[in-house]
């Protein structure tokens, strides 16, 4: 499966900080899963305590979720950062990513383009040609965004894949 996430590393968990984000959220993450992984999460960093409750509100059923507090609203905070922390440097057999892609400009793969063509032409009705395809993550699933003559769709990678 295609991955196009960073690692979330110590120096990301401070800057995160550094700008302000005191709530992470942690979800199952199977597209990171690669040979000796068992397991693989994403990281969602947020600024409101709102932002965070929503997330982690829609997510409710995946059971490896966790919403980790890092101000004095959790009794817990130091033992909170510290699981971060242990998270930030991908402890073995686990792998864990963050919201962010690894470049800046983002584009298809060679594997990844039949897919999108064929998504493309075969569920959204659309002729190839002159469509703009951006790269997203909402609520930690990465989510293709096409656009068309100021018409705009949306599907999830795992959609789009199985075409």
């Amino acid at each position: 499966m295609y991955n196009p996430l960073m690692l979330f590393t110590k120096e990301a968990l401070d800057n995160l900080i550094k700008e302000g984000c005191l709530y992470f959220i942690r979800q199952s993450y199977p597209r990171g899963v690669r040979p000796g992984v068992k397991e693989a999460f994403i990281i969602t960093p947020y600024v409101r305590r709102a932002d965070a409750y929503d997330h982690f509100e829609k997510i409710r059923e995946d059971p490896r979720k966790w919403l980790y507090i890092l101000n004095s609203e959790s009794q817990d905070h130091e033992a909170e950062h510290n699981k971060l922390l242990t998270a930030s440097m991908q402890p073995d057999n686990y792998r864990v990513y963050f919201n962010r892609l690894t470049s800046q400009e983002w584009m298809p793969p060679p594997h990844l383009q039949m897919s999108i063509t064929n998504y493309v032409k075969n569920v959204l009705g659309w002729r190839p040609g002159h469509i703009q395809t951006r790269l997203s993550i909402r609520l930690g699933v990465l989510v293709l965004i096409f656009v068309r003559s100021g018409i705009s769709r949306e599907a999830t990678l795992d959609e789009v894949e199985k075409c």
